[in-house]
């Protein structure tokens, strides 16, 4: 028999539902706040079970809903279990109801963040937006035909995939319930959410807006051959064009490490090299195309449309286009903090020279999230960072890596930020 404050709780929900202003999507309503065990088998199996049928139906031609797949499949949960287990005996149990904000121009993190919430061993209420693509709605979809089976009505209790647009009511009742609020989508989402008062023993788990950058030694570049070169690319592409760099980990700006033995071509080479890449698989129409050009005009300007009035941007000396408007590469005169205000996308990158590792140490500033490397060994790199107390760069990772979703993710364990320790 359900109390009072539930029976009142649904009411004010489903009386949202009916007026229109809020949409379940997948799951209920009013979702069970029960928590689990970190690693619950009921969570690996439905979520191997969600992979199973993305595979199976035309979402997998879709790369980014295809990548969700691979990462739910059982040996890389049992994977993300054995890195989670500490050898010890330790009880950890979910913090409870989390409330999760997903951002919109990242498709697929309502996802991510929901089964890793899921994993933690929580109850789980996903907020998406009304602007979302349709690859999220057809999901959605998804998610529920396989929640609806009698083996995961468990899980089906315990989530809730809703979506309603600027609602001050809404945020403010979701926030003011929940355990826990994990927020997406930049740093004006998050002072947003901030303003809604919350239980005095909730927490919260922030995403701001982040930047990311890579690193290419280019005398590794120039001894390569043609085949890694193609690799490296080829990966590169699929961190960058396949989001339109609009990830936090997508690089923006790519640091040279000059090698004064290499040819002055190696460069050359490497962006020609993308531009094929480009041309033979990404689509740029009228909207991109003029986004671009918007976002290279400012950016010569020492402007940008989202960045804080007063912010400081690095001279632009020179820009280039190739293949016509697949790509464009803005060089700038020297790399500094004032570089994480560069805004790139739809295949405009930005570019910068540096002598030494070392002298990457002055781009990282708290904002920096993720360098992807190129012919970089990533221990000697992190050993410089450290010995520089480097304030950025919460990750480092290989060219074809940087939109790899993990369990840890901005420097912090989510399974262990998700759950708490029963200490004996």
């Amino acid at each position: 028999m359900e109390d009072e404050s539930t029976k009142s709780r649904r009411e004010i929900l489903e009386k949202a539902q009916k007026s229109g202003e809020l949409a379940l999507l997948a799951g209920v309503i009013d979702p069970r706040t029960e928590v689990w065990e970190p690693f619950d088998e009921r969570a690996m199996t439905f979520l191997d079970a969600l992979s199973r049928s993305i595979r199976k139906s035309s979402l997998r031609e879709i790369p980014d809903v295809a990548a969700l797949a691979f990462w739910c499949r059982r040996p890389h949960l049992e994977q993300l279990k054995k890195k989670h287990d500490s050898g010890k005996e330790v009880i950890r149990l979910g913090r409870g109801e989390l409330f999760h904000a997903a951002p919109s121009n990242v498709p697929m993190m309502f996802a991510y963040s929901f089964a890793i919430g899921l994993l933690a061993g929580c109850t789980n209420i996903v907020r998406i937006s009304g602007r979302s693509a349709e690859s999220v709605r057809q999901l959605c979809k998804l998610i529920e035909e396989l929640m609806k089976e009698d083996d995961f009505a468990p899980v089906r209790e315990r989530s809730s995939f809703v979506s309603y647009g600027h609602s001050e009511t809404l945020n403010a009742y979701y926030l003011a319930n929940c355990d826990g609020r994990v927020i997406w989508g930049g740093d004006a989402t998050v002072l947003k959410m901030r303003t809604y008062p919350g239980k005095p023993q909730s927490f919260e788990t922030v995403f701001p807006d982040r930047w990311s950058f890579a690193l290419v030694s280019e005398k590794e570049w120039a001894q390569a051959g043609e085949g890694m070169k193609q690799a490296w690319v080829h990966r590169f592409y699929n961190d960058t064009y396949v989001m339109d760099q609009n990830g936090c980990s997508s690089p923006q700006l790519v640091v040279w490490l000059c090698d004064p033995d290499s040819p002055d071509e190696a460069r050359e080479q490497f962006w020609t090299l993308l531009a094929k890449e480009a041309a033979q698989s990404y689509e740029i129409d009228a909207y991109k195309a003029a986004r671009k050009y918007e976002r290279t005009v400012l950016a010569a300007m020492g402007e940008d449309e989202e960045t804080a009035e007063g912010a400081e941007f690095p001279a632009i000396t020179g820009i280039r286009r190739y293949l016509g408007n697949y790509l464009t590469v803005a060089r700038i005169d020297a790399i500094g903090p004032e570089a994480v205000n560069l805004k790139g996308g739809f295949g405009l990158f930005y570019e910068a020279m540096a002598g030494t590792q070392e002298d990457v140490l002055r781009l990282l500033t708290p904002k920096v999230q993720t360098i992807t490397c190129i012919g970089v060994d990533r221990q000697e790199l992190a050993l410089c960072i450290a010995k520089g107390h480097g304030s950025g760069a919460d990750r480092i990772v290989e060219a074809g890596q940087a939109l790899d979703m993990d369990t840890i993710w901005d420097g912090r364990d989510l399974i262990e930020t998700f759950s708490r320790r029963i200490e004996i």
